[in-house]
């Protein structure tokens, strides 16, 4: 179903040689200012210049400031979520990567580091390449810097965003970052960082929460996964609270093909013949959402299961005043673009493929969030390009909730 939604621009820089936007969250500030973080100013998808950018609206996102470099690390800073605490508070997640092509010590941003390599002179040219490579020289110098910097982050505001106190390591990691829990706490669902700091796949989906005055995370519980699935598959998650009580958690799933698992490039576990069947588990073939519930505030949950319909990663998870529970994901396949799918029933049914929008350029578009406005329409945000070739952009939509 083709939902009436008007688009606009939150920003777009397509010529510059740094004008790479991506990977959005937007939250509330008060009842008529809005901020957008997200990791920009980058030359491409993959690149050594990832900052953590923030954009601001007083006037319900007609129109937005111009960014405001909040992190640049020696590292690639990406993904950015925000959380609207109360009206002053403010709290920004992200993480920073090793992002170094060189072939002999290179990270895992791609299972192919020499096509890497070659797509970056295609889209850039040798220079930008070389200008990467110092980036990571001498070797020393850059170790130095992933020690440090490498890793989940948050930041606290306490002024509306105008100060930020100091970076605090976060044990998981997810593009939109934690949520609400109750009035003095947050919390949040994400894939366990530290057991494979480079990859971040083996690791677990795993809940903590903290004080919201005082960042201090602590523990709660992990998400069971289907007997078929490993860990693997599953990052990205997002997670609400429902008026009810109940929470829920959406989580990305990620097929491989067996292509990746004989891959040199990225080093992998030494699978057993049972793991490497079940990575490549036939049974979902596509990148799809798993849903997962608690009724203790995130001390235990549900094996995750799939959302029928829901071909499109990752989910931003949103009540809205009506009751109804919004999903949005990025759908990349053709036609590209940002759906949604709907529940007005906390989650136990779900009517998919709501199309906000299918005019991307590409696939490289997407990771949508979502807010209600004061007059009860939703704005979502997300990236994608303008035009063909160009560099991705800061975009939105406002639409309304359809009735059920």
């Amino acid at each position: 179903m083709q939902l009436n939604a008007k688009h606009g621009t939150i920003c777009s820089m397509p010529d510059e040689r740094f004008g790479y936007f991506g990977w959005p969250t937007v939250a509330k500030t008060s009842e008529n200012s809005l901020i957008v973080g997200s990791s920009g100013l980058r030359a491409g998808h993959i690149c050594p210049w990832g900052k953590t950018v923030l954009f601001f609206s007083n006037d319900q996102a007609k129109t937005w400031s111009h960014p405001r470099i909040l992190n640049d690390t020696p590292l690639d800073d990406r993904d950015c979520g925000v959380l609207g605490i109360n009206r002053k508070k403010l709290l920004v997640t992200w993480f920073s990567r090793d992002f170094c092509m060189l072939p002999d010590r290179f990270s895992d941003v791609t299972p192919d580091i020499e096509k890497a390599r070659l797509d970056w002179i295609e889209g850039y040219d040798k220079e930008a390449l070389a200008d990467a490579d110092q980036n990571c020289l001498p070797e020393d110098v850059y170790s130095s810097a992933i020690r440090k910097w490498q890793g989940a982050w948050c930041r606290l505001s306490r002024d509306g965003g105008n100060n930020w106190g100091d970076f605090i390591r976060t044990p998981v990691n997810s593009p939109h970052g934690p949520n609400i829990l109750n009035d003095n706490e947050i919390i949040y669902m994400g894939k366990q960082w530290d057991v494979d700091p480079n990859s971040q796949r083996s690791g677990a989906i795993q809940v903590y929460k903290s004080n919201n005055d005082v960042i201090s995370w602590e523990y709660l519980g992990e998400v069971p996964i289907p007997d078929d699935t490993l860990n693997y598959h599953f990052y990205e998650p997002h997670i609400v609270k429902l008026k009810s009580g109940k929470l829920l958690g959406v989580i990305r799933y990620q097929h491989f093909d067996l292509g990746y698992v004989t891959s040199q490039a990225v080093p992998l576990p030494a699978f057993t013949e049972q793991e490497k069947e079940l990575f490549c588990n036939k049974n979902y073939p596509e990148a799809c959402l798993f849903l997962t519930e608690s009724y203790d505030d995130g001390k235990t949950w549900t094996t995750a299961q799939p959302l029928p319909d829901a071909c499109g990663v990752p989910g931003h998870i949103l009540q809205h005043s009506s009751g109804a529970v919004i999903c949005c994901y990025s759908y990349r396949k053709k036609p590209y673009g940002i759906r949604c799918m709907i529940s007005w029933d906390e989650g136990k049914t779900w009517k998919a493929d709501y199309v906000i929008r299918d005019d991307g350029a590409s696939g490289d578009l997407g990771y949508p969030s979502s807010v209600e406005l004061t007059n009860g329409g939703i704005l979502t945000v997300y990236y994608q390009q303008v035009k063909p070739g160009q560099k991705c952009s800061l975009l939105s939509s406002f639409w309304k909730v359809p009735v059920s």
